[in-house]
């Protein structure tokens, strides 16, 4: 059995569907390998500040690791104060990051967990997800380009998997992103095998680097059909406890409804024209007749709290089970997002899926693999027309009665190619 190292495995994180593309990955990995070594996405960035020069930061961030934003937040007060100077190893200099591994990695005990996990490895997976978009503010990004470095100096074997490649949704700063490309396809070439995880992504490695081989391999999610067959809501008490209950009401699933959830956009909009275009939304939405469910699948879409006590419509916050958040999503008769796992988890039931743009080409890049005959996302915060549209395509793609049908055979297929050629490269 090969030895292997998983790197930005997502299940600890606040996000359904990082947390579930990374467990059905990490499944098919152990049905061939032994993990030897595990680096979990929440090391990147902000937990690998270097505080070894200063003990009393040292013992703030022991006694509050489970909340390193609060340990950042007090390192930065005392920079400005001009207390101390900041020392992080990840930054836009590639080579410097580096040099800052290999300088600290015996004396900070972030760096020393990352170089244990690769200690006994054979081959490195890279979880890729969405991580891989040419924007030079991805600190992120420039985690997984390091880690990559350093596996590639430790000659192990590196497979970059369940990804995609991007380029970045802002025209800012051209030359720091093209920048940043050019280290992404450096290091793209140092691995053995590339999974991409769907068309539009081997389409732009393709035209920036024609010599770099790879495959489209839908996302290892697809492989999620059979976990879902063994959820039932018909309870409502398996979604939320009690004390949620009081929060946020019980639920019906037994009549059909529609869900909405936000976009990884969001982040970067304003607050306010966002809230007041969903609201919007809804109450055009309410013209359908059918019950309308806020879904917030990560943090970032804890905005439709606020939608939904102003719409007087249910919302589901994201501390809900993972697998029961899929199931509600996969049985709506409609789904309305801009994020990329969810609309996954709501195609495994055959839910036709409206999309908002996100922060790559990912949402158009899922409806041309589930075959949708025009690919359409619309821009945030909602305009007029934009709302009317939605309504309307909501309509056709509920009263279409066959369309479920057709997802449903579609996803079949994408299941099988994925089960297949990711199993495939580890029986190899």
């Amino acid at each position: 059995m090969k030895n292997v190292c998983v790197l930005s495995d997502n299940r600890t994180g606040w996000n359904w569907g990082a947390r579930a593309t990374s467990i059905a990955l990490i499944e098919l990995i152990k049905q061939h390998c032994n993990i030897c070594g595990i680096i979990y996405n929440d090391l990147k960035l902000s937990n690998v500040v270097l505080y070894h020069k200063f003990p009393f930061i040292k013992i703030y961030f022991f006694v509050n690791r489970t909340d390193s934003k609060k340990a950042v937040l007090l390192e930065k007060c005392l920079f400005h104060l001009k207390l101390l100077k900041r020392v992080f190893w990840i930054g836009d200099d590639h080579k410097k990051n580096i040099q800052m591994y290999y300088k600290y990695n015996v004396k900070n005990r972030l760096l020393e967990f990352i170089d244990n996990q690769l200690e006994n490895a054979d081959c490195l997976v890279v979880n890729g997800e969405g991580d891989m978009i040419f924007s030079y503010e991805r600190y992120t990004l420039r985690f997984l380009l390091t880690i990559m470095e350093i596996a590639h100096k430790k000659k192990i074997d590196i497979l970059f998997l369940n990804s995609m490649v991007s380029e970045s949704p802002s025209n800012d700063n051209r030359e720091k992103n093209g920048a940043l490309k050019e280290l992404c396809i450096k290091i793209l070439r140092y691995c053995s095998v590339i999974q991409l995880r769907e068309n539009m992504s081997g389409q732009l490695l393709s035209r920036v680097a024609p010599d770099i081989l790879y495959d489209i391999v839908p996302d290892a999610l697809f492989t999620w059909g059979k976990e879902l067959s063994t959820v039932s809501l018909k309870n409502s008490n398996i979604v939320l406890n009690h004390e949620m209950e009081k929060l946020y009401g019980q639920y019906d699933f037994s009549m059909p409804y529609i869900c909405i959830s936000g976009s990884s956009l969001i982040s970067t909009l304003d607050r306010i024209e966002v809230v007041n275009s969903f609201i919007k939304l809804v109450e055009a939405l309410k013209k359908l007749k059918y019950p309308i469910y806020l879904i917030a699948p990560c943090t970032g879409d804890s905005f439709l709290k606020e939608v939904a006590l102003e719409s007087n419509v249910k919302y589901i916050p994201v501390n809900v089970s993972v697998l029961i958040g899929a199931k509600i999503l996969a049985n709506s008769i409609l789904y309305i997002s801009g994020r990329y796992h969810p609309s996954i988890m709501a195609s495994l039931g055959g839910t036709p899926i409206i999309c908002f743009t996100s922060n790559s080409h990912k949402m158009l890049g899922l409806q041309q693999l589930l075959q949708y005959e025009k690919l359409t996302h619309y821009e945030l915060p909602l305009s007029d027309t934009s709302i009317s549209e939605i309504v309307y395509k909501s309509a056709i793609y509920i009263q279409d009665k066959d369309m479920r049908t057709r997802i449903g055979r579609r996803v079949q297929k994408l299941n099988v190619c994925a089960y297949e050629k990711i199993n495939k490269i580890f029986i190899d």
